[in-house]
């Protein structure tokens, strides 16, 4: 059963409000020997089973999913690389430079690990024709042409074969997507095929991203995949599920076991008699030390060229621009939560080229300098406008060297 969460709220006196007639209530004494009168909220709705909610919730995840079809995201982990195509596979692999005679260096994969495949049935394939139609179906449900053919083809969900389970997770207490993926390379100790449950969640203001892989036990994986697209579903989202709270309020008792009446407020403070202005004192530092930093704006730490993994997205990327502050709308900083960074819009914001194995189409974005980690990476990264800004990519140091229009202009954004 979908179990409705309570929070005990212990009042200073009598609940002002008393809960409407049919609601029940309990004595209860505390181990000091205090009595309260707890009032039990009425469910306003019948609770629903499991299988209910499953067989609801399995359109509705479908549709918002669709737009991982056919998409790869990866994730690098040291020596390894993570790959996770959805409905497809996971794998994991390590590739490195080698020499090709006249081409010169190419990159190969010296490693390769299927962590799990999507189960089809023998002879199913999901290609482009075969997505497209069942995208195109997920996106406009109602569109079919008449109801004799609307019941002649085959739902979505069947043409693509989709699979799932909702689940909970009670140390996150939020619910996620588990798919699973088997029947990949047949372990070394066990013998029997890798198997992996992938995890998708809710992420809200996030790309579509690996957060983790973990080996729970030999061979077999969990991956945590976490999304935008599975929000506006009623079951991922944890804003509304705090909302849910129902509250038990209790009111103290006294000897004959009736009410104490509420506590009065405290009279307001004396307000003291402000300073001259000649001696008003400086304002008090913060707890951190970290005043200044927090009001002025932090010196510019990276340069065009250098490589870095996103601390809090791990996709990796290259520098390209910088502002000084944040120069994005209010509307934008309020959506990507720039005020809750330690050092909020008054710390450089670097523009960049992420690497499009790990941010698929994905042009330019906007990071901070808190999250920027740099790296050195031995090979040069992907995306389509690398020719455009670098002349070439030094494997020792790990950067790329920016061309004269791009040093220019970085320079210029330094000295402004």
């Amino acid at each position: 059963m979908e179990s409705q969460r309570y929070e005990v709220q212990l009042m200073t006196g009598a609940v002002g409000a008393k809960p409407e007639v049919r609601s029940s209530s309990v004595v209860m004494t505390k181990s000091n020997g205090k009595r309260y009168r707890c009032y039990l909220p009425v469910s306003g709705s019948p609770t629903k089973t499991a299988g209910q909610v499953k067989s609801e919730a399995t359109p509705r995840v479908s549709a918002l999913l669709s737009t991982l079809l056919s998409k790869c995201f990866y994730r690098m982990e040291g020596w390894w690389t993570y790959e996770f195509c959805f409905m497809k596979s996971m794998r994991q692999f390590h590739q490195e430079k080698t020499k090709n005679g006249e081409k010169g260096e190419t990159t190969a994969v010296m490693q390769n690990y299927e962590l799990g495949l999507y189960w089809l049935p023998e002879g199913v394939d999901l290609g482009a024709d075969r997505v497209a139609e069942a995208a195109e179906k997920l996106a406009h449900p109602l569109a079919s042409k008449s109801k004799a053919e609307d019941e002649k083809a085959e739902p979505a969900e069947e043409l693509l074969h989709f699979r799932g389970e909702l689940l909970d997770d009670p140390k996150a207490k939020r619910k996620y997507w588990s798919q699973q993926y088997g029947n990949g390379t047949a372990c070394d100790v066990t013998g029997k095929p890798r198997e992996t449950e992938v995890r998708l969640q809710c992420a809200q203001n996030e790309p579509s991203h690996l957060a983790s892989i973990e080996e729970v036990s030999t061979c077999r994986y969990v991956v945590q995949f976490r999304t935008a697209l599975l929000c506006p579903h009623p079951e991922f989202d944890v804003q509304k599920k705090d909302d849910d709270v129902e509250a038990i309020k209790c009111e103290p008792l006294d000897a004959e076991g009736q009410p104490l009446p509420p506590r009065k407020a405290a009279p307001p403070a004396v307000a003291a008699s402000p300073l001259p202005a000649a001696k008003a004192s400086k304002p008090a530092p913060s707890e951190s030390g970290d005043t200044a930093a927090s009001l002025q704006p932090r010196r510019i730490a990276y340069d065009a060229g250098q490589c870095f993994i996103h601390r809090r997205y791990n996709y990796r990327g290259v520098i390209i621009g910088v502002d000084r502050t944040c120069l994005q709308s209010e509307a934008w900083q309020r959506t990507m939560h720039v005020g809750s960074l330690k050092y909020g819009a008054n710390q450089p914001f670097y523009h960049v080229l992420p690497d499009t194995r790990d941010r698929p189409g994905t042009q330019i974005t906007y990071v901070a300098q808190e999250n920027i980690l740099l790296d050195t990476p031995s090979e040069p990264l992907f995306h389509p406008m690398l020719d455009e800004m670098f002349d070439a990519f030094n494997d020792v140091e790990g950067k790329f060297t920016p061309n004269d229009n791009l040093r220019n202009r970085f320079l210029a954004a330094e000295q402004d």
